[in-house]
Parts: structure tokens; C-alpha cells; sequence
């Protein structure tokens, strides 16, 4: 990587911004091998602009209670299921696509988004169009819970689906380290993944499908369904094959549609946090690797490779 290439990325950056970003390079070289350049720059204000339009949109008029989407709709009328998705796209509204076609459900998420996301939906449930004249009710539980299996049984015995992100923070099961998890392909790296979810969907003996939003502007997600990938999750002969098979269906599917627009996939902002990517998309020298950033006032170098980073002692500005 030439140096006046790396400073002309960076003046287009806040210093605020340099970290952030530098991590960002490398999780979207280990995923989709496109090596630094102009298009991570792209890609990453593409993401920050989608992440801020999503955060801001306007969903006091409702959401439509119609729907076209006949994979969608076959899923929701068909009884509880599992529904896993990514922070992809106008991740926020899918749940309440759900509910607006009149079908309750429940979202499993990490202790330490809890009480963003429970403030986000408090503030849309008294919306009638939300969730028309039906009754359904949205419901939260996180997923670090002990007894969350128990309680997830008597959703579905109450007629109540679930939904999960796959690439969140936590799993469902409170496990150290990087026990339960399983190495699965996303198009150029191998993650580790949770599959906890999968394991009580089996167990409940419920149908699972991938639902990805497709939009490509925010304000577009509320106008319907059309733009929602919905597959259902073959089924096993048991647990273990099932498991196993689905977080590679899993994974494979959002492949497809990451491959296209990766700067929809809010992760590539922390996936080195929780599930570190690993590939051969690096070229051999260091310049290919080595990338700058400031981090409270100091100075550091990102191997975008390895994710180690050192601190510098420089009077050159980055």
C-alpha cells in the first residue's frame, strides 16, 4: 500500500474517525478480499451515512400492513418460527414487519443493546398501524438469560415466533470463550459463529428462515415487504446435522447478498470484536498490511492482517 495513498484516504477522514475506519479495512479485506484502496472509503461512508438515515427514520406513521413478499408470508402465517437475520439493511424493521402482519413475536438480543433497542420499540407499539387490529405484541428478552429456553418454550406455546440476529454481540447460550461456537464461511474468511438459536429451534420443534432486508435506502424499508430475502432453513434428521448445516446455509445465503453491498452490513464496523474473521486476502508485505490511526491523542499502526496494534512515537502526522 503506497504511502500517498493511505494519506489520501485519511484526508477524507476525521481524526476521530481514523480507528474506527482502520478496522473497518480490515474486517472488509478478510470478508470480501477487496484490497485497501479508494472503495473502503466508499464503502465505510456509504455504511456510516446508511447507519445514521436508519437511526433517524421516522416510523410514527406506521408500516404497511400488506404484504406481496409469498416466501414472507407463507412463513408468518404458517405458526411460530425462528427468524434470523443480520444488522443488515434496515435490520430495525423487520421485527415489525413481522408484527404488522399480525403475527407476535419475540427478539432475542445481548444484555448490552437491551435497553437501546426496548426504548426504540416502546416508543412505536402504540402505533395502530403498526400493528393493525391484530393483537400481536412485540417482545424482548435478552439473550444472556439462564432460563431463556424455558421462557422461549412458553412463547411458542403461546403462538409467539422468535427472532434472533446472527451476528450479534452475544449468543444464546452464556458460554466462555469460544465454546459452542462454530467456524463457518462467509464469502473470502472463516468466522466463528454462535449457534445457540439453532439449537432451541430444534429443540421447539419449530421451522427456521433467514430474513435479510434489502433496501437500499431506509426510508424505503416501511413501504412493504417486496424487499425482504426470506429462505427457509431445510430441515435435519437431528440436532447435531441440523445445527452444523443450517449456520452454513446461514452463512452462505447472506453471503449471496453481502458480495453485493457490503456497506449495508453494520458489523464490518465491530466484527473484530466478537467474531474475528480470518482469510489469505493480505498480501505478504508489510505495506499491504500496515495501516495508521489515533486513538485518545496517540498514535498507532493497525496490522489489518493479525488485528494487533502498536503504538508509535512519531512527530510525522498520520
Amino acid at each position: 500500500m503506497k504511502t500517498e495513498t493511505i494519506e489520501k484516504i485519511y484526508k477524507q477522514l476525521t481524526p476521530e474517525s481514523s480507528r474506527e475506519f482502520a478496522y473497518f479495512s480490515a474486517n472488509l479485506q478478510h470478508i470480501c478480499g477487496l484490497p485497501l484502496g479508494a472503495a473502503h472509503l466508499h464503502h465505510y461512508h456509504r455504511l456510516k451515512q446508511y447507519f445514521t438515515e436508519q437511526a433517524a427514520l421516522d416510523l410514527r406513521s406506521g408500516l404497511s400492513a400488506g404484504t406481496t413478499n409469498q416466501p414472507l408470508k407463507h412463513a408468518i402465517d404458517q405458526g411460530p418460527s425462528l427468524f434470523v437475520s443480520f444488522h443488515y439493511g434496515s435490520y430495525r424493521t423487520l421485527p415489525l414487519k413481522i408484527l404488522a402482519q399480525g403475527r407476535s413475536i419475540c427478539v432475542l438480543l445481548s444484555q448490552d443493546v437491551y435497553d437501546v433497542y426496548a426504548d426504540y420499540y416502546r416508543k412505536l407499539l402504540d402505533i395502530p398501524r403498526v400493528h393493525g387490529e391484530s393483537r400481536a405484541c412485540l417482545y424482548l428478552l435478552k439473550a444472556e438469560d439462564p432460563t431463556l429456553y424455558f421462557k422461549l418454550r412458553e412463547m411458542v406455546a403461546n403462538d409467539i415466533s422468535i427472532f434472533v440476529y446472527a451476528d450479534g454481540a452475544k449468543g444464546t447460550l452464556s458460554l466462555p470463550s469460544e465454546r459452542g461456537l462454530q467456524k463457518v464461511r462467509l464469502l473470502n474468511a472463516t468466522i466463528p459463529v454462535r449457534t445457540g438459536y439453532l439449537n432451541f429451534s430444534y429443540l421447539l420443534g419449530i421451522a427456521s428462515y433467514v430474513v435479510i432486508d434489502l433496501a437500499s435506502d431506509p426510508a424505503k424499508a416501511k413501504e412493504g415487504e417486496s424487499a425482504v430475502f426470506c429462505y427457509k432453513i431445510p430441515a435435519r434428521e437431528n440436532r447435531k446435522e441440523f445445527v452444523a448445516d443450517s449456520s452454513v446455509e446461514i452463512y452462505r445465503s447472506f453471503g449471496k447478498i453481502l458480495d453485493g453491498r457490503p456497506f449495508l452490513w453494520e458489523a464490518l464496523l465491530y466484527l473484530h470484536r466478537s467474531s474475528v474473521p480470518v482469510s489469505e486476502s493480505f498480501g505478504q508485505q508489510a505495506d499491504d498490511r500496515i495501516i495508521p490511526f489515533l486513538w485518545q491523542q496517540e498514535r498507532y499502526i493497525l496490522d489489518r492482517y493479525t488485528y494487533q496494534s502498536f503504538r508509535v512515537d512519531t512527530g510525522n502526522p498520520l
